[in-house]
Parts: C-alpha cells; sequence; structure tokens
C-alpha cells in the first residue's frame, strides 16, 4: 500500500517526533477485519481520566517499529493497565479484549503482536 500523502517527521519544543501517512484504501475486505469487544468501565469516569492515566504512567510515549506496526501491542498494554487501575470493571471483558487482539480477522488466525517501544 502506497502512501496518498506523507507529512515528514517534525520535531515540536517539548513534544514528540512523529510521521503522519494517510492511505486510501479500496479494500472491501477491510470491513470484516474488525472485532468489537465491550468494556465496561467505573461509573462516572471520563475520557480526560484515562488520558491522564495513559500520561501519569507515560503510556503516551509509545513509537512504532520501523515498518509503522505495534498498535495491537500499544492498545494490550493499556487494557492491562485500565484493569490494574480500577477503570475497566469486567475480568473476563478484559481477557476477551486481550485474547481478541492476538487475532487476525476474518481469517480467524493467531497474529502475534508486534512490538514498539517506550521512549522517555
Amino acid at each position: 500500500m502506497a502512501p496518498s500523502y506523507t507529512i515528514p517527521v517534525t520535531v515540536s519544543p517539548g513534544g514528540s517526533k512523529g510521521i503522519l501517512i494517510v492511505s486510501r484504501v479500496d479494500d472491501l475486505r477491510l470491513r470484516t477485519a474488525t472485532k468489537t469487544v465491550r468494556l465496561d468501565v467505573r461509573e462516572g469516569l471520563k475520557v480526560i481520566d484515562f488520558v491522564h492515566l495513559l500520561v501519569r504512567e507515560k503510556r503516551h510515549l509509545y513509537e512504532f517499529n520501523n515498518a509503522g506496526q505495534g498498535c495491537r501491542f500499544w492498545v494490550h498494554h493499556q487494557i492491562g493497565l485500565f484493569w490494574d487501575e480500577g477503570l475497566a470493571v469486567s475480568g473476563a471483558q478484559v481477557e476477551e479484549a486481550r485474547s481478541a487482539i492476538l487475532v487476525m480477522y476474518p481469517q480467524m488466525v493467531g497474529y502475534s503482536l508486534v512490538v514498539g517501544d517506550y521512549y522517555s
């Protein structure tokens, strides 16, 4: 898949580097390459509660590998963090979500996590 548009790496004082690649993909198979898993959270939480936790634990300081892979690894770790910190309330849902990340859809075959790197 060739990028339709690329914004080169930029450095922001006090921020992080990044590359934005936008690609148009006209493939009907992508609609079936998803899995939805419910993840109930503690009542009264707001998005900012999750953001504060991610920043406090420095989970926002993450970089994909050179091939742009590693997002499932990151999500897998955050689901565990949300459970450990009491934001997620169902252990069964947490396990279902973490297991679902290890499957390639719609083929339903095992799909190992590709590791990115946390940095500081």
